[in-house]
């Protein structure tokens, strides 16, 4: 199954592609993204109907947030040596550990989705977190390169 981040990080690379269309499919779904095709100002102006004004170039894409995947408590440290598990502004690749999630005796492992900057923390350590709560921000690589 996709997730919803995964299906956003598509259609972004569908609309810088130019592609019109893509269609993925799975075992159990099937999913179908459709652009318009080089976007309103490839479109010819019809004969006596003005031509759409330019819209404003869009807003840069926020950065990919982390989230708690179930209820329980954030550990931001190495709970054997103390030190932090990411530095924050530090370049993260895809599947750094970036904190632990503590649900009863287990912690759960939140690794980084995408490859990029940690932004950082939008918790504190030990703070209690629930399901799709914000743990943390990653500025991905293709968002960097964007806003360059």
């Amino acid at each position: 199954m996709l997730a919803f981040r995964e299906i956003q990080a598509i259609a972004r690379r569908l609309r810088r592609s130019g592609l019109e269309s893509i269609e993925i499919k799975g075992a159990d779904y099937a999913v179908r993204l459709t652009c318009e095709p080089g976007g309103a100002s490839a479109l010819p102006a019809a004969a006596g109907v003005a031509a759409p004004e330019p819209q404003a170039p869009p807003a840069p894409p926020e950065p990919l947030a982390l989230t708690a995947s179930m209820p329980g408590h954030i550990w931001l440290q190495d709970p054997l040596t103390g030190k932090a598990l990411a530095e924050e502004q530090g370049t993260v690749a895809a599947g750094d550990l970036l904190a632990l999630l503590q649900v009863g005796p287990i912690c759960l492992p939140l690794r980084a989705q995408t490859g990029g900057r940690l932004a950082g923390y939008t918790v504190s350590h030990g703070q209690r977190v629930e399901y799709g709560q914000p743990v943390a921000q990653v500025i991905t690589e293709e968002t960097a390169n964007e806003s360059h």
